[in-house]
C-alpha cells in the first residue's frame, strides 16, 4: 500500500476568529437584523395619512411600551421607524377593532 504524504496546515487563530466575527456580523446585518418601516411605508400599508398614523399607531401606549416604534436617530428631528415584524399583530388587532362598513 502506498503511504499517503502528510500535510500540516497551520492556521492563524486570531485571523480565523476575526474573519468569523466579521462574517457573522455581515450575515446578521443583511439577513437577521429586524426590518424597519417608515411613516411613508405605513401610509401605504394603512392608507391613512401621517397625522392618523401618529395618533393611532406611533403614540399608542402598547407600541411605545414594547419599543415597536422609535426614533431612528438620537435627536428629536429624527424620523420614526417601526419594527416591521412586531407591528403586524398590532395592526391586525387595530383594524379588527374598527366597525365594518
Amino acid at each position: 500500500m502506498i503511504e499517503q504524504p502528510r500535510i500540516e496546515i497551520v492556521a492563524d487563530n486570531d485571523w480565523l476568529e476575526k474573519f468569523a466575527k466579521e462574517y457573522l456580523q455581515q450575515l446578521y446585518d443583511e439577513r437577521l437584523k429586524p426590518e424597519w418601516l417608515t411613516i411613508p411605508d405605513l401610509e401605504e400599508i394603512t392608507r391613512h395619512e401621517r397625522k392618523w398614523i401618529m395618533e393611532h399607531i406611533i403614540n399608542d401606549p402598547y407600541v411605545q411600551k414594547n419599543g415597536i416604534a422609535k426614533k431612528a436617530g438620537g435627536n428629536t428631528k429624527s424620523k420614526w421607524i417601526v419594527d416591521a415584524e412586531k407591528i403586524r399583530p398590532f395592526l391586525k388587532r387595530l383594524f379588527a377593532s374598527f366597525p365594518k362598513e
